[in-house]
């Protein structure tokens, strides 16, 4: 037998779900790997379940001689399973033919499910390709054909949600409030990812405050707290979990936040973060999408977080700017969340986090009402003005080394490409902006800073936050009435 290796091997087939992988076609994959073509096949049959009959493309991840197993869909087999015609015996009905109907929410899952596979430029020409899929499939999307739907698509006469509207609507990572008395609401918010530094107690530190953020981000006070985690037992020592859960636990003492217990589960690789529990006055809650015209916007940290924590992984940091990144990591929005509640009146608030300063800024301008652009400003006069956010490049502080570290393609995070891909229709950069520069706003962050609308300049603010131990918040621009057109204008 294979001996066990704490290596990851990943095996892809074809295979009909809910079925029995056949032996000649497993035992060469997993066989040398040490895994039972059985077991393994057993495994296949349930992780497929929900796709039983429907081909599709299985990802075993293997390690230790355990397999994980996952369905990766494509268009045809996303089609067929929404679909959900009645299961057919394959061996007694040849070529069979799907004439149903797709609603056109369910469409745009598929198409949503599909874009980061798609070719098109567009989302618009995602969904062509997707009515392209419908057509062969042999069903109709809304009650009509597929070639009529692209040529209306062509035509402007099939309206289609923009990229950022299907994308804010997967934006659910932090609850509303929910009101339980006259004085107190109470909000919740779960986050947990991956390592993204060596040291566990500084990895549970981070997790712990990124958790923590998205509270604050409310004008919440967070209260209590539970661990998740994700745990590979079979290859790491015990001493390491705890070492994590200590440097959690030491963060939420800072914050004066009491864990109440958790969850844990046998993973792959380790995991780890917090549910919080926070309150609110009802009536002091900081929405994230309030804007109104005239406001400030003062960012409280740094950004880069995501191209130097890539770049650490590849030996890339000087050992102060390491530094200066743990400690940008680790810092409570405790701080700058109490600051700004004793000296403003926040209109919107957020934290920066995996979406970039850009995209949560574009979901800070994004409306509460069915409206596709920019949110109208609230000047109780009953006039509609759309806004726009417009800040200034060199105002925005960075971590040290980002710029030049977002010049180098192996530092650049495929998330902060994929939330510059998403912001770029919408925002209007001058040609003195750098693609360096255009990166670094986009970058994907951990543990951010708060993003904060207060009105005027924001002069006293920024004092006060400087004063309370945060040196590097700015005022990085402001909010305008604007025509319908771009939602962020960024200028050197």
């Amino acid at each position: 037998m294979s001996p066990k290796t704490s290596a990851t091997r990943k095996v892809f087939l074809r295979q009909y779900g809910g079925e029995q992988a056949p032996s000649s076609v497993l035992a060469p994959k997993v066989g040398p790997l040490g895994m039972s073509p059985k077991k393994v096949g057993d495994d296949i049959v349930k992780g497929t379940s929900q796709w039983k009959g429907i081909r599709v493309t299985v990802k075993l991840t293997i390690q230790n001689r355990q397999a994980k197993v996952d369905v990766e869909p494509n268009a045809t087999s996303l089609i067929i399973k929404a679909l959900k015609e009645p299961l057919r015996d394959r061996k007694k009905t040849k070529n069979i033919k799907h004439t149903g109907n797709l609603t056109k929410n369910v469409f745009l899952d598929i198409v949503r499910q599909m874009r980061k596979k798609s070719l098109a430029k567009e989302f618009k020409g995602t969904a062509k390709e997707i009515l392209g899929t419908c057509f062969a499939v042999g069903c109709t999307v809304d009650g009509q054909k597929p070639g009529s739907l692209q040529q209306a698509i062509d035509d402007d006469e099939w309206e289609l949600p923009t990229e950022w509207e299907m994308f804010y609507e997967e934006l659910s990572w932090i609850s509303s409030p929910q009101q339980v008395s006259d004085d107190i609401a109470i909000v919740g918010t779960l986050d947990f990812f991956t390592p993204i530094v060596d040291e566990p107690e500084v990895f549970g530190g981070i997790a712990a405050a990124n958790a923590l953020s998205d509270v604050y981000a409310m004008g919440a006070k967070p209260i209590f707290a539970m661990n998740i985690v994700g745990f590979p037992s079979n290859r790491l020592p015990p001493s390491v979990l705890a070492r994590i859960l200590k440097g959690g636990q030491e963060k939420c003492a800072e914050a004066k936040v009491s864990i109440l217990g958790g969850h844990t589960v046998e993973d792959l690789e380790p995991k780890y973060g917090l549910a919080v529990i926070g309150v609110v006055h009802p009536k002091k809650v900081w929405r994230n999408n309030a804007l109104r015209a005239g406001d400030s916007l003062i960012l409280t940290k740094p950004i880069g977080t995501g191209i130097l924590g890539t770049a650490q992984k590849k030996g890339l940091l000087e050992p102060g700017t390491r530094k200066q990144l743990e400690d940008t990591l680790l810092q409570l929005n405790k701080t700058a969340a109490e600051v700004a509640h004793a000296e403003a009146e926040v209109h919107a608030a957020t934290d920066v986090t995996g979406f970039g300063l850009l995209g949560h800024l574009k979901e800070m301008l994004t409306p509460e009402d069915s409206e596709p652009a920019a949110k109208r400003a609230r000047q109780g006069n009953g006039e509609s003005r759309f806004l726009c956010a417009v800040i200034s490049a060199q105002a925005v502080p960075l971590l040290p080394q980002a710029k030049d570290l977002a010049g180098n393609d192996q530092c650049v995070p495929g998330g902060s490409l994929n939330n510059l891909k998403l912001v770029e229709p919408t925002t209007c950069f001058p040609k003195g902006i750098s693609r360096e520069m255009k990166l670094l706003l986009a970058d994907a962050q951990t543990s951010g800073g708060l993003l904060l609308a207060v009105p005027g300049d924001g002069s006293k603010l920024v004092a006060a936050l400087q004063k309370a131990g945060l040196p590097r918040t700015a005022r990085i621009g402001e909010v305008r009435e604007a025509t319908q057109g771009a939602t962020i204008v960024v200028e050197p």
